[in-house]
């Protein structure tokens, strides 16, 4: 392996969002059938789209992982995550809840906790 096979790897950037409403934090379920972390729980958030800024994308996969307006109001750390063959980043940011009632019939996400 060369030196530039060694670092050059494809990066992806992804988000995930602590939403504050009172006490508890709200987690999401991923779908069976998701390629990531099938049946796990975890924070909303994903990929962020070709030519979707990171800010865009953050609010549009909370709108669809759990049917939430949220206001963004910080960044709260970013995660690097190295694996075979590619570099993830995770953007983790704090949301303020505005508006929005769960329905998960049409949300894509598993399950709310």
């Amino acid at each position: 392996m060369t030196k530039k096979e060694r670092y050059d790897y494809p990066i992806t950037v992804a988000s995930k969002v602590i939403i504050r409403k009172g006490g508890p934090i709200l987690l999401t379920r991923e779908p069976q059938d998701h390629t990531w972390m099938p049946g796990r729980l975890g924070l909303p958030g994903g990929k962020v789209l070709l030519n979707e800024s990171i800010l865009e994308g953050t609010k549009r996969k909370i709108k669809e992982e759990t049917g939430m307006e949220c206001k963004l109001v910080g960044l709260f750390k970013i995660i690097n995550i190295l694996m075979p063959g590619k570099t993830i980043y995770h953007f983790v940011f704090i949301a303020d809840y505005l508006s929005g009632k769960v329905d998960l019939k049409n949300l894509y996400s598993a399950d709310l906790r």
